[in-house]
């Protein structure tokens, strides 16, 4: 079992798992989404259409997105209604809707603090690189 993994969600046949990296908590989507990505969670992050997929005149398809622009994990296959689900899980910003969850609203967030006190050693080793959202160690224990 990996000790790092705090939260896990499946949706439109995909799966996607949250856990502790070298610079904080991220996202992978681990079943079903080529090329299987990773993104760090935290106010960086946003959901939005993949513009070349409009350019093609293919229909809109999601993606998570750095803050780069770069469509880090593309979600193909999912509805636009999937990937707004799986935003809200994880506090995704979603690109053009005002009231879009933040990651310490969210369910994925809830499961990170549960972490943080099982793991409470493994949380401050890994508190120190975090470099998109500094202070997720500190407001877990909150």
């Amino acid at each position: 079992m990996d000790r790092t993994k705090f939260h896990e969600f499946e949706i439109g046949g995909l799966k996607f798992t949250a856990s502790i990296g070298a610079v904080g908590p991220i996202l992978t989507a681990s079943q079903g989404v080529i090329p299987h990505g990773n993104i760090p969670l935290g106010p960086t992050v946003k959901l939005d259409v993949i513009p070349e997929y409009m350019r093609l005149g293919k229909p809109a398809m999601f993606g998570l997105f750095n803050p780069k622009g770069q469509a880090k994990i593309r979600l193909e296959g999912l509805t636009p209604e999937e990937s707004i689900a799986l935003a809200r899980e994880f506090g995704i910003s979603i690109a053009g809707v005002q009231d879009s969850p933040t990651f310490t609203e969210s369910k994925a967030w809830q499961s990170l603090k549960a972490w943080v006190a099982h793991h409470p050693k493994l949380a401050i080793a890994y508190s120190s690189n975090a470099t998109y959202l500094p202070n997720w160690y500190q407001q877990a224990l909150n």
